[in-house]
């Protein structure tokens, strides 16, 4: 697996949850209310890209994934909703992730 950017106390591996707490800088519960550093929070567009081409470029292999382009390694997510059209992003680390590719190949 490939590691992803993380701000505490977000579990490995749980991209949505680790989206969700760029943005709101709280854990899953809220805590705390304020969040951490609330001055570091970014919006969803900045939070999606840093775990997307983010962690490519962080890797040393933004020419190969990172980003949905012709010839570049499909590695990717489907959500029952889209983000962008939730009503709080609050919600969005409660979302399910519902098909996970790799490489192209659906594996969930």
């Amino acid at each position: 697996m490939r590691s992803t950017l993380s701000s505490s106390p977000v579990r490995r591996w749980r991209t949505i949850k680790g989206i969700a707490t760029a943005i709101h800088r709280q854990t899953p519960s809220g805590i705390p209310s304020e969040g951490w550093l609330p001055r570091e929070r970014v919006g969803l567009e900045r939070a999606l890209a840093a775990y997307s081409a983010g962690v490519a470029y962080q890797g040393f292999e933004e020419d190969l994934w990172g980003r949905l382009l012709p010839g570049m390694r499909a590695d990717m997510i489907q959500l029952p909703v889209d983000p962008y059209e939730l009503s709080s992003t609050q919600a969005l680390g409660q979302l399910a992730v519902t098909r996970t590719w790799l490489g192209g190949k659906r594996v969930h």
